[in-house]
């Protein structure tokens, strides 16, 4: 699935996203045990930006940001 997105208006907080000089913003990966998987790739050099967080908009799944040195940004929602 890809979602895509556009301002609402000019006020929008994609504004400052789509700006960028950047053609991908983040990729989302669904995964069945999230601490594992967020082990997982601290081994491989990212970082979680903050803790794991119930998804309002996705049944309440665990989800989490993750960012490497190379300014790549993933995103790991837990399966059900």
């Amino acid at each position: 699935m890809i979602e895509l997105i556009e301002p609402i208006d000019d006020n929008s907080p994609v504004i400052n996203i789509i700006n960028r000089d950047i053609s991908i913003y983040h990729i989302c990966y669904s995964v069945k045990n999230l601490d594992e998987t967020i082990n997982l790739m601290r081994k491989k050099g990212f970082i979680p930006i903050g803790k794991p967080v119930p998804a309002i908009a996705l049944q309440s799944r665990n989800l989490v940001f993750l960012f490497s040195k190379d300014k790549i940004m993933i995103e790991l929602i837990e399966e059900e």
